[in-house]
């Protein structure tokens, strides 16, 4: 596990989630996304993501789940007006 500040243990797993997405290994994304979500469960980015890769691995209903979960997270955190996080100014559309 990655100790520290939170958020910057959630956003360690991050890394190793992109690379199963550029290799076209769905599955395996899911897994540090989760992880880096159960350090900091508020990370709307990376539930995201798992919602992507759970999306192009063809499991629609992890795929509708994840993604939900990053709505709220999103909501809660950014749009809101809470916490202001830069990340989730700039996210890049995906293919």
């Amino acid at each position: 596990m990655v100790g520290g500040w939170p958020e910057e243990g959630a956003w360690a797993c991050h890394p190793a989630a992109e690379c199963c997405v550029k290799l076209e290994r769905w599955r395996d994304a899911i897994e540090p996304c989760a992880k880096g979500l159960a350090i900091r469960p508020a990370t709307a980015w990376l539930a995201w993501l798992a919602g992507f890769a759970a999306f192009k691995s063809k499991c629609f209903e992890d795929a509708i789940a994840w993604s939900n979960m990053a709505m709220a997270n999103g909501l809660s955190t950014c749009c809101a007006g809470r916490t202001r996080r830069s990340a989730m100014t700039r996210l890049r559309r995906r293919q």
